[in-house]
């Protein structure tokens, strides 16, 4: 077997073919026996299969799902299609067959860069999905390490201050701890929460000065809110932070957690 001498000759498709098991089986050894011997490259993997179980958990019933009627009347031919209006309307109407996704978006306000708030809420939940159930690891860093926890994620954020973890203890959770994450372009922080009864939440952050206000509310009292399964989502921007709080509840629970998180306390949450 030939050793990999050169880490930087594994590229990252060959590595993903390794997970999903389409490597040729001398190829997968070699590239096994790598990973054995260099932990930094086994992190990345299974980080890359945690994510992968987390997408099929969200996503997995979607396919099982029936197509709904509306939709499929609007993909039905018009008789009338000899027409240049029928021709339109057919466009139009495929157009908004192709416009939906299996993310719904509730309570968002209609805004050109509405795509950046579900990307970035599809991240916090499928993060949420995938450490929700872990028992041992659900944390790199444990709460009883708290300012190394606040320092450690805020300096790979690029952030001049240290970040205040969110105390929402007065709502029944403590802090489990946190972790750093890959995102779409740059590390996140992820912090995780946990009540008496062993219901989590976690608090996803990520910082990006260059990223367009997409969900800034002027209040701070206006959240786009996304649910998929079991799984909702409140997301906002506060400054160049963007903010995203996921658990297994209903949004007006996870609300309250937001107000908090948002300094605000419960009292300030109504009811809608």
């Amino acid at each position: 077997m030939t050793p990999i001498k050169d880490h930087n000759a594994l590229s990252e498709d060959e590595l993903h073919r390794l997970i999903d098991g389409r490597l040729d089986p001398a190829r997968a050894a070699i590239l096994a026996e790598h990973l054995r011997r260099n932990p930094e490259d086994a992190a990345r993997v299974e980080a890359w299969r945690a994510q992968g179980l987390g997408l099929h958990g969200l996503y997995d019933g979607v396919l099982a799902e029936e197509i709904p009627p509306r939709l499929r009347r609007a993909a039905r031919p018009w008789r009338a299609a000899g027409t240049a209006l029928a021709r339109l309307v057919a466009g139009f109407a495929l157009i908004a067959v192709g416009g939906v996704g299996g993310w719904a978006l509730r309570d968002a306000r209609p805004q050109p860069d509405a795509r950046i708030v579900v990307e970035f809420a599809e991240r916090a939940a499928v993060a949420h999905a995938v450490y929700l159930p872990e028992v041992r690891h659900p944390v790199e860093v444990v709460a009883a390490e708290a300012q190394h926890l606040s320092v450690w994620t805020s300096r790979r954020l690029g952030l001049a201050e240290p970040l205040r973890i969110p105390d929402l203890r007065s709502a029944g959770f403590d802090l489990v701890g946190g972790r750093l994450l890959p995102d779409a372009q740059g590390p996140a922080a992820q912090y995780m929460y946990q009540d008496g009864g062993g219901r989590r939440v976690t608090l996803y952050v990520k910082h990006d000065p260059t990223t367009p206000a997409a969900f800034q509310s002027d209040d701070q009292q206006k959240f786009d809110f996304y649910r998929r399964g079991d799984t909702s989502v409140l997301a906002w921007r506060d400054g160049a932070l963007g903010c995203a709080i996921a658990g297994n509840m209903e949004k007006l629970e996870l609300k309250r957690l937001a107000y908090m998180v948002l300094g605000y306390g419960q009292d300030k949450v109504k009811a809608r």
